[in-house]
């Protein structure tokens, strides 16, 4: 076993651990104060529902959690946008919560903005210049959040290194690579779902964060037509000895053109500077932006951002609000 396997094998092991046993004292905690808890309504998240979805690709029930468009009627024949996001268990709440704020706080009349969108160049868009000025924010329309999780925080703590992944990993002790599988499900099972009984068709944009971040990368470079916008945040792109690299070399081989726009970040404080890590986020990041950039694509649209002060756990809800913005942001 190489030294960079066993130390991702460890550290597996202790979130993996760390994560059930969290979950085995919440619930007694649960289950000793229920007197108490039983006091008060559950705190929910409004006009939100929640579906028990069984793949018949991945062999899973997936819980789809969905957030409906401010006035959604169903029935109207109006179409909408759809966001579809990763590890909704922790997630989904933080997304929505970011979107719906972002579309109160914009300058808006009769649903468009009043100050009207500000247009961007393509080299602006390089290498972390969202907005050329503070005064405009791009329109966010009302769209769909569709949340994919699990019904457990055990389940989501094993399955995601299944469904997340590209290839197998023997070094972590769960079931790996699965991602064909879960992309598959998303595009055959998922989507359909969802426009069938939402009448939401519009554009699809593909949300994930450190693994979730790896997957949206696998779909980028192997289905781009999956989703018309990523963001992608923080990937995990040592994985599987840096196979997304692979990918993209042969997606660079067979393409001269990506239509798509892809948001990616990282934080400044995910790559200790201590001979021990062996993960490299930051490096990686580094290369695949400069990557991406040497395409030279004219339909591509690529905003990559390291934000400073902000570890791997922190940085999530700041790359939601910024790549958001970015994704809707009217492109020259």
């Amino acid at each position: 076993m190489t030294l960079i396997n066993y130390h991702l094998r460890k550290l597996v092991l202790c979130l993996i651990s760390l994560l059930l046993a969290s979950y085995a004292i919440a619930q007694k905690k649960d289950q000793g104060n229920t007197s108490t808890i039983d006091k008060y309504p559950e705190a929910r998240i409004p006009n939100s529902a929640v579906i028990d979805m069984y793949s018949k690709l991945t062999g899973d029930t997936l819980r789809i959690s969905i957030l409906f468009p401010q006035g959604y009627n169903a029935d109207s024949t109006k179409n909408y946008p759809v966001i579809y996001l990763t590890d909704a268990n922790f997630s989904f709440a933080s997304l929505t919560q970011i979107l719906q704020v972002l579309q109160m706080g914009q300058d808006s009349q009769n649903g468009q903005n009043s100050k009207g969108v500000l247009p961007v160049k393509r080299r602006d868009l390089l290498l972390g210049v969202l907005q050329k000025s503070n005064d405009v924010q791009p329109y966010i329309p009302d769209a769909f959040v569709v949340g994919i999780g699990y019904k457990s925080t055990m389940q989501w703590a094993v399955q995601r290194y299944w469904d997340l992944t590209p290839v197998e990993d023997p070094s972590i002790p769960t079931k790996t690579g699965g991602a064909s599988y879960f992309l598959q499900f998303i595009n055959e099972e998922l989507k359909p779902m969802i426009k069938n009984r939402f009448h939401a068709s519009g554009p699809a944009t593909y949300v994930g964060l450190s693994l979730g971040g790896l997957f949206g990368l696998y779909a980028l470079f192997n289905q781009p037509q999956s989703f018309q916008n990523y963001i992608i945040g923080s990937p995990s792109l040592y994985y599987g000895n840096r196979v997304i690299f692979k990918y993209f070399d042969e997606f660079k081989a067979k393409h001269n053109d990506l239509n798509a726009r892809v948001f990616m970040s990282v934080g400044s404080l995910e790559q200790p500077n201590t001979t021990a890590d062996t993960f490299h986020m930051i490096d990686n990041w580094k290369i695949l932006s400069n990557k991406l950039l040497d395409l030279h694509f004219t339909n591509l649209h690529l905003n990559s951002i390291m934000f400073p002060n902000e570890t791997h756990l922190s940085v999530g809800s700041i790359a939601y609000s910024t790549g958001l913005r970015f994704i809707f942001q009217q492109i020259d």
